[in-house]
């Protein structure tokens, strides 16, 4: 099995849906608000993973209660993995987004 390292940027994100695109200067409300686990090196690692390679992530994450909650969905992410396959990983991962 090929091993991989992945060093990069762990990110928490914040999408918010609004029904249209503003326009220049004009505040939209949103309608809905998603929040997930990105950033590049997320990213990769996740990819590595699913390609079959045993795969470590390191990077830093921030001092806000944001970035708590990153790790803990990161760690989830790989338990349900281990758990039930990659199948039902992928999925709970497609689904943050």
């Amino acid at each position: 099995m090929k091993k991989v390292i992945v060093v990069g940027s762990l990110n928490f994100d914040i999408a918010v849906y609004t029904p249209r695109f503003s326009t220049p200067g004009e505040s939209v409300l949103g309608n809905s608000v998603v929040l997930g686990v990105g950033g590049k090196g997320s990213n990769q690692a996740t990819a590595a993973h699913r390609s079959g390679a045993e795969t470590v992530m390191i990077g830093q994450v921030g001092t806000l209660p944001m970035s708590a909650v990153s790790i803990v969905n990161q760690l989830l992410f790989v338990f349900y993995l281990c758990i039930f396959g990659a199948i039902a990983g992928a999925g709970i991962y497609t689904t943050q987004y």
